[in-house]
């Protein structure tokens, strides 16, 4: 806190004759924290301000030395508005407005209002944290909801939109020797769940560029590899027992169509 505050502060008290113990008992604060605040060290609330202006009947401005009288200027204190010394003071000065210098005593309609639009800015400014707090709240609120909710949905999202290949084996049958088109007639029947039906077959169209992984060979040398052939230079044979990949995504796995076109067919041994 302004030095300059701090020592108004304490300069106030004095005046009165209130002891920093007396002062925190009225204000239900400890020694301490008053010894704190007239040391510069912390500074006291709005409502510890706005308490301690009604204390010493002082206005907020006179409390925290703002607007005070400049060399030269005069002005009624508290110690002179008492008896005879006001009474003399006011006949050597000419009637005018009361400055903002001036105490409460002096004009205390004027020290009034000026207290009261002090405490209305206060209150404004109150009630401007309390709306900022709540946009604050709101907005970790939402943040929370959205942690707790959107995050998991958007995840459920994308990973139902996840490419994924369904691995079906069965048997060729109806080969087209023009297409290389089949219908592949499953070892076992699929069913995903109780509410999907059961496949049983698929017709299966090859695309031009289609890979024929064959079983594995092993040469007059011993050693085992695997062919791969291609559509213009291999026939699928009728009734080949085969293995195809379907590409699809995760959220649609559970719907396949009855007719799917795949790039590679493996023929198992």
């Amino acid at each position: 806190m302004n030095a300059e505050v701090a020592q108004c502060l304490a300069n106030a008290r004095r005046a009165r004759g209130i002891t920093q113990e007396e002062l925190a008992n009225r204000l239900g604060v400890s020694r301490q924290a008053v010894s704190n605040w007239e040391r510069g060290e912390t500074s006291p609330d709005t409502d510890n301000l706005i308490a301690l202006a009604r204390i010493y009947h002082m206005s907020l401005d006179e409390l925290l030395g703002i607007d005070t009288p400049r060399p030269g200027e005069d002005s009624i204190t508290a110690d002179d508005a008492s008896g005879e010394a006001y009474a003399a003071r006011e006949e050597e000065q000419p009637a005018g407005p009361v400055t903002a210098g001036q105490s409460a005593e002096s004009d205390p309609e004027s020290s009034d209002d000026s207290l009261a639009a002090n405490i209305q800015i206060l209150a404004d400014d109150a009630e401007q944290r309390q709306t900022f707090w709540r946009r604050v709240k709101w907005a970790a609120g939402a943040a929370i909801v959205f942690i707790v909710i959107g995050i998991p949905l958007i995840v459920l999202l994308l990973s139902g939109m996840r490419r994924t290949m369904v691995i079906l084996e069965g048997t060729a049958t109806d080969v087209d020797p023009s297409t290389g088109a089949f219908t592949l007639v499953l070892d076992e029947p699929i069913r995903f769940s109780e509410r999907s039906p059961a496949y049983t077959s698929f017709v299966v169209t090859p695309t031009k560029d289609v890979e024929y992984f064959l079983p594995p060979k092993t040469d007059a040398e011993g050693t085992v590899y695997a062919g791969t052939e291609y559509a213009d230079t291999y026939q699928l044979p009728e009734g080949a027992h085969v293995r195809v990949g379907y590409n699809t995504t995760a959220i649609n796995s559970h719907n396949l169509p009855e007719a799917f076109s795949c790039d590679h067919i493996e023929i198992l041994p």
